[in-house]
């Protein structure tokens, strides 16, 4: 038999990744809430596409997010450490899924889909009278106070919100927002972490710069920056290639530069030592930093030097990242901030808190409010950018499944349907079980 699990899929920022409720998963077990997840998204493919389902085949497109409301089913699988002083709407669990492999990294965090999580939770999560009493309250905006499971940080997210004929209020779905990476605008999502660095620090080596050696002998200075998720960036000038070639040639094509990906590699090794903790492939990011120069965006753009104020490219789970990351982005912003930091030495020109990065499909901002006492650590206030979302599809299926102690196979079925004039796409994910005694319907 087939029992179907709500699901939705977003866009958050530059990634995309499948949503599912705490509540929806809670009733199996660990591995096979996994099962669903990577099934979900087509993974294990070892051609790297997943063509069997949601995933885009690179790490920003085969993303998780499970979300829920304190106190509902399932919260305790978030393992979110909710104090009382922790006053959040919603609590937002990210996973990175593994295309190649059948593994869910649990360890890292999304802050694209930070965006996305904000209009799941106005369009899901969050009841109508409290909708109603922040929609007056802050005109036509809803604030919405999330708690990161994976980094105990509070995020808000200010979700623009329209009322609907029959008084209801949702995400607004249109706007004029743009950035770089995703064609055509939508309604613009500002977004404060606050305190992203946590207990660790935004300086978790306690340094502004680290010396690392390379295979060759050679020594080079990196600097770790932690605002939820540690990220290494070094000077494009440390690497052993062509400049002309890391800054100009598009991330497909790096991909194919085996010693490239060898050698920063190996930099994150000695940075996850330097860190104290385990290498895995999402922790930590590494980026490298080059002065503005000239260059031409994979959507064939232009984009001048005066456009930024430093050029970037990041890795992220062994390939080069189509745009740049938000945790790296937050990291960089962050250092900029931070005299002494590789990043700060490289940053050209920066308007007060904000650092404009040039990648692979444009430019990025973000702002980070940084305190540095004279007596004790910096620390990392907060940081703040500015996103889009967009929800793809959905599912109806209010129905939760019920585990069984049947083998599970899962598999997508997507139904489409046409309501006047909108075409609705509905996806129900299904859990086949075999020899099961009860069938669940939509």
């Amino acid at each position: 038999m087939q029992q179907r699990i709500p699901a939705a899929f977003f866009r958050g920022g530059t990634s995309k990744g499948l949503f599912l409720r705490s509540s929806a998963l809670s009733p199996y077990p660990l591995a096979i809430r996994e099962s669903i997840i990577l099934s979900a998204l087509g993974s294990p493919d070892p051609d790297g596409r997943q063509i069997d389902g949601l995933g885009g085949g690179i790490s920003s497109l085969s993303k998780v997010a499970i979300c829920g409301v304190p106190g509902e089913d399932g919260m305790e699988w978030l393992n979110h450490p909710l104090n009382d002083d922790k006053n959040v709407d919603v609590v937002y669990r990210f996973g990175q899924v593994s295309v190649r492999k059948p593994e869910i990294d649990w360890s890292t965090t999304c802050g694209n889909l930070v965006a996305a999580v904000g209009q799941f939770a106005v369009d899901t999560l969050l009841s109508q009278p409290k909708l109603q009493t922040l929609y007056r309250q802050h005109n036509g905006i809803i604030p919405v106070r999330i708690l990161s499971a994976n980094t105990n940080g509070t995020i808000i997210a200010k979700v623009p919100a329209v009322t609907t004929p029959n008084h209801a209020i949702v995400a607004s779905s249109t706007g004029k927002t743009s950035i770089s990476g995703v064609p055509g605008t939508a309604a613009g999502i500002e977004i404060a972490f606050l305190d992203p660095a946590g207990p660790l620090g935004v300086l978790p080596t306690g340094r502004r710069k680290d010396v690392v050696t390379l295979p060759s002998g050679e020594s080079i200075s990196i600097s770790i920056i932690n605002a939820g998720l540690p990220t290494v960036f070094l000077p494009i000038t440390a690497l052993p290639f062509p400049s002309s070639s890391l800054t100009q040639e598009a991330p497909s094509t790096l991909d194919q530069n085996a010693d490239l990906h060898s050698l920063l590699e190996h930099i994150r090794s000695e940075a996850a030592r330097l860190l104290n903790t385990p290498l895995t492939p999402s922790l930590p990011k590494i980026a490298f930093l080059a002065t503005p120069t000239r260059y031409t965006t994979t959507s064939n753009t232009t984009v001048q030097p005066n456009d930024m104020d430093i050029l970037a490219r990041a890795i992220s789970v062994g390939n080069v990242h189509r745009t740049f990351p938000a945790t790296c982005l937050m990291a960089l912003a962050a250092g900029a901030n931070i005299p002494g930091t590789v990043i700060s030495d490289a940053v050209r020109t920066k308007k007060e808190k904000w650092v404009r990065v040039g990648h692979p499909a444009g430019i990025a901002e973000a702002g980070a409010d940084v305190f540095q006492p004279e007596t004790s650590r910096v620390k990392l206030e907060s940081v703040g950018m500015v996103r889009t979302a967009r929800r793809i599809m959905v599912s109806q299926d209010s129905m939760r499944a019920k585990y069984t102690s049947a083998i599970f196979n899962i598999r997508i079925r997507t139904v489409k349907y046409w309501f006047r004039t909108f075409r609705k796409v509905l996806v129900l994910l299904t859990v086949d079980t075999p020899n099961a005694a009860n069938t669940l319907t939509a």
